[in-house]
């Protein structure tokens, strides 16, 4: 009977996805947090923090991906979340949990015990399982697809002039059976510290980037950023006394925003749509690493700080795949010194080479 009915284009039993977000800015008081400042206490909202889950599932899998509008977060609040979420669901997804960070520099303190972000921290978990919860109500028939783009002369490495920093941005996008997009995950390598003329509370330019595409369309945007320790928005290298944007307001957030949410839209056609989407997740306890197959896509996520060499060692020795790379999950500020990681790169190319990466 089940083989009699079943259809491989909208059978919920192939792929399916739902979505859900919340807003989590702190109250207007609490101190923003910046990997490059001492800690300010907020005096307004510039534009709101958000929590975006997205909820898939396959005949075999559960996935759920969330994305935070925060610098880093802890492995205790993570560890925290992620029993949380599988003792509210009857341990429905396991090992196949990812917690995202845009890299935001206007960030709530979610790496370091306080007491001021206690309180906060407990609430923000019951917010995320108030999302998943709220994403299995909108579970639908669904495709995914991925592509890479360049994003030309918008960074620079830190130890420049003339050293643009790596202009790779990898696109997921995943569409429901008519092709309407559901939402997208996005990987690129700057982070999110334009904006610092005053104490407001701000997503930076990955929510921007979130916020305009999800203005076209119903779709949620996860931003997750690249490792990017040596890269810096614009032409913001060490020893440029004369750089763009001056003035660091949230005109400088919205063009640079606005350029790559424009380029994101370009290429999001670009994608070649499957149902056949394969979930499953490696965690590497000697490292850290948690290593992810999503359909077409692979996803590697290193805690610790790193420059870019991280991705980009990754990349060349696997170039027939696709892979989103992210480290320094953390939270660790600019100041903290930070050594490349070759284990965690030689144990990741292994756990990717198991899934069938090359």
């Amino acid at each position: 009977m089940f083989l009699k009915n079943f259809d491989p284009v909208l059978s919920d039993e192939v792929f399916s996805v739902g979505t859900a977000h919340d807003v989590i800015t702190p109250p207007i008081g609490f101190k923003i947090f910046s990997p490059e400042k001492p800690p300010m206490v907020s005096l307004s909202i510039n534009d709101d923090l958000l929590v975006r889950v997205i909820n898939m599932k396959n005949k075999i899998e559960n996935f759920l991906f969330i994305g935070l509008d925060a610098w880093g977060i802890s492995e205790e609040f993570e560890r925290k979340l992620k029993s949380k979420i599988n003792k509210k669901t009857n341990n429905k997804f396991g090992k196949n949990i990812i917690v995202s960070v845009t890299g935001n520099g206007s960030s709530p303190n979610l790496y370091a015990n306080t007491d001021e972000y206690f309180l906060y921290s407990e609430y923000l978990i019951e917010q995320i399982i108030g999302c998943v919860n709220h994403s299995m109500f909108s579970m639908k028939p669904a495709s995914m697809g991925t592509t890479v783009t360049k994003i030309n002369d918008l960074t620079t490495f830190v130890n420049g002039p003339g050293m643009p920093g790596n202009p790779a941005l990898i696109l997921s996008v995943i569409n429901d059976s008519h092709g309407k997009n559901i939402a997208r995950i996005i990987n690129f390598s700057c982070p999110g510290i334009i904006f610092q003329s005053n104490p407001f509370w701000s997503s930076d330019y990955p929510g921007y980037v979130a916020w305009a595409l999800e203005k076209s369309n119903e779709g949620k945007t996860i931003f997750i950023q690249g490792s990017s320790a040596d890269i810096r928005p614009y032409d913001w290298f060490e020893g440029n006394h004369n750089i763009s944007h001056f003035d660091r307001n949230y005109s400088d957030v919205i063009a640079f925003g606005m350029f790559l949410a424009t380029k994101i839209a370009q290429v999001t056609e670009n994608t070649i749509q499957r149902r056949n989407v394969k979930l499953r997740t490696e965690l590497d306890d000697e490292t850290g690493i948690q290593v992810s197959q999503i359909g077409d896509m692979f996803l590697v996520s290193n805690p610790k700080k790193q420059s870019n060499r991280f991705s980009r060692h990754i990349m060349r020795d696997l170039p027939n795949s696709t892979i989103m790379i992210t480290s320094g999950t953390r939270g660790q500020s600019f100041d903290v010194k930070y050594r490349f990681d070759a284990k965690g790169r030689r144990r990741a190319i292994n756990i990717l080479k198991n899934f069938g990466a090359k």
